[in-house]
């Protein structure tokens, strides 16, 4: 936007010099009237209406929007020109502003969100949307956080945030609320009171983790009672948290009261203690509701590549052999049945992380299992084979696959045999004693080899040629096992 004139839709501006550019528009210094102010030039995004942007939101220690308009290719808001932002002003103190600052600004946005509470949600509460107006500390970009998240979300399903302050409820795509603001609000002072924020990343997906699991620690070189009030504003559960108007109240209280000493400064560390303990305690939950969650998400996906591997072995043995007979039942679980020999391919099943029993637990995250046994005519020396199929981690820890593998009783050690040899088995204690790194009476007979939609011609020829073994007669024991190089896993 070059410097000249605009017509707005009641007052005609000067455009000055571009002062700032941002990830939703640039800002323009300008003039009207003789009252300076800025430009907000936001480009015309899909999907998001322009009510949305040019919301007005006239409260206390709010940046009023004083004219709106639009260009051939964005929409233009006219705003007052503050003196600084608080972003700004954190960088010109080297991350440590002085005390007294410190609780101005925590006062004024505070009343902010007071005025606004209950009935608009700022969504993007950060260091660069405080702006320092007329001596306070206000609120800005109201509509511009509304606009930008609406456009996002109604074209590519995620949601406009900035990480570092962002509530654990935005995280996983919940509607942001009051609550949520308080959260983001309780970042802010965290990082003025501390110098850092409570969780430092680096990147997006440590953030992610670390507010949704973890908890904040202290605040080193404050008050018990202020401790305890931002740190309460950063509890998972939103219903924890307190309100503006509460937070405002504590924090009054708190300023007017002199340094604790004896019997109430030992209350006051209590109190700080119960703050850490049930920000730990609420951390420990949304960990096990986050894991809860991944878990779900990796079992959606196992679904929908077990679905086309058990298709498609299905699908090649009726068409090579249609006299063969095929039961399938509801759950998935079907058995191919022809002159006595049987393959049996079981439905899956989602795996418990503690199936493993009392063997150490293996590195391999098992999501869902499943198996396919083959078994010869009755009557023949030789039983049949099994293979497990294992949704799982098996080579790179949190890159999940499908993998066929399959066990065997240690020569060295066992004295047992397995029902089929090779045999699949569960993920439970004895595969954990196969695939650790020690000796047991249990080994793998199989690579752990991945099974790829689309590319399944090796497994299907491979099994519909056992099944053809096994219906003729000619099925045998293996000669040596493992028959291949069961090359290696995570151990």
């Amino acid at each position: 936007m070059a410097s000249g004139q605009i017509q707005l839709e009641e007052s005609l501006w000067e455009i000055g010099d571009q002062i700032g550019q941002g990830g939703f528009g640039s800002v323009y210094e300008a003039e009207s009237e003789g009252v300076m102010g800025v430009l907000k030039f936001v480009p015309k995004a899909p999907g998001a209406d322009r009510e949305l942007l040019f919301a007005s939101v006239a409260r206390k220690n709010v940046i009023p929007i004083l004219d709106t308009g639009e260009c051939s290719e964005d929409w233009v808001i006219a705003m007052p020109r503050a003196s600084t932002s608080l972003e700004d002003f954190i960088r010109k103190h080297n991350g440590r502003v002085p005390e007294e600052d410190t609780m101005q600004i925590m006062r004024d946005v505070a009343e902010a969100l007071i005025g606004i509470f209950g009935e608009v949600v700022h969504r993007d509460i950060k260091p660069a949307n405080v702006l320092l107006l007329d001596g306070s500390w206000c609120l800005s970009d109201f509509g511009i956080s509304r606009y930008a998240e609406s456009s996002t979300d109604a074209h590519t399903r995620k949601f406009m945030h900035t990480a570092p302050y962002t509530a654990p409820e935005r995280w996983r795509y919940e509607t942001a609320t009051s609550a949520s603001d308080m959260y983001s609000f309780g970042v802010m002072a965290y990082e003025l009171l501390a110098g850092q924020h409570p969780f430092g990343g680096p990147q997006t997906e440590d953030l992610r983790e670390q507010h949704l699991t973890k908890a904040p620690a202290s605040i080193p070189g404050v008050s018990p009672p202020l401790d305890s009030l931002v740190r309460a504003c950063l509890h998972k559960a939103q219903g924890a948290r307190p309100s503006p108007q509460a937070f405002l109240e504590r924090m009054i209280r708190i300023e007017a009261q002199p340094s604790a000493t004896g019997g109430i400064l030992r209350l006051q560390q209590a109190n700080q203690a119960q703050i850490t303990m049930i920000s730990e305690a609420t951390a420990l939950q949304e960990r096990e509701r986050d894991e809860e969650l991944r878990r779900a998400e990796l079992l959606d996906a196992a679904k929908i590549e077990f679905a086309t591997i058990s298709s498609d072995l299905r699908t090649a043995l009726s068409e090579a052999a249609p006299d063969a007979s095929i039961r399938l039942n509801n759950s998935g679980h079907w058995t191919a049945s022809m002159n006595g020999a049987s393959l049996e391919f079981r439905s899956l099943r989602a795996t418990s992380s503690s199936w493993w029993g009392d063997w150490a637990k293996p590195k391999i995250e098992v999501i869902a299992d499943s198996d396919i046994r083959l078994r010869n005519r009755k009557g023949h020396q030789f039983s049949g084979r099994g293979h497990s199929l294992w949704y799982c981690d098996a080579i790179s820890q949190g890159e999940f696959h499908w993998y066929e593998t399959a066990f065997m009783n240690s020569p060295l050690i066992s004295r047992t045999t397995t029902e089929l040899f090779p045999d699949a088995f569960d993920p439970a204690g004895a595969a954990a004693r196969a695939i650790w790194s020690g000796m047991s009476e249990y080994q793998v007979a199989w690579p752990f080899t991945p099974l790829v939609p689309g590319d399944l011609e090796d497994f299907v020829d491979r099994w519909c040629g056992w099944f053809a073994d096994a219906v003729t007669g000619h099925m045998q024991h293996p000669h040596q096992l493992p028959e291949k190089p069961v090359g290696t896993w995570r151990k």
